[in-house]
């Protein structure tokens, strides 16, 4: 599952293979906060196990934040939120178990372009990358 208002340069196959290793039924991609980006604060503990999931509410810059870019096995459907409409960063992510739940960190940089102003300003940083 990957959000659509961002963008990080991952490569899915390790991403799919740790989630796979760790018998994960959740592994959400982490990211250093370099740009001050306001996703989702995340610890973990030194297993890479998910500890606490904030989406965008913490007052404090979070050292590590969520990358937008979930595995989760089909069993966790079954956890949803019984209710018609629900945010999986709101309503599921901090109150998922965690010794089932995963972090995989990378060091690439994540992108918002979750507004025409970002997505513009986005596109021209690739392709001054490009050059």
């Amino acid at each position: 599952m990957i959000n659509g208002d961002s963008y990080i340069n991952v490569n899915f196959y390790k991403i799919y293979n740790f989630h796979l290793t760790k018998n994960a039924l959740l592994t959400i991609v982490i990211t250093k906060n370099k740009m001050d980006n306001d996703g989702g604060s995340i610890t973990f503990n030194h297993n890479l196990n998910l500890i606490n999931f904030v989406e965008k509410d913490c007052v404090e810059k979070a050292k590590y934040i969520n990358a937008g870019v979930y595995i989760l096995n089909k069993k966790t459907f079954d956890l949803f939120p019984k209710k018609d409409e629900f945010s999986i960063e709101k309503d599921f992510f901090p109150n998922f178990p965690s010794h089932n739940a995963f972090v995989y960190k990378t060091k690439k940089s994540l992108y918002d372009i979750g507004t025409p102003e970002k997505l513009i300003r986005f596109q021209e940083h690739i392709k001054f990358e490009k050059k």
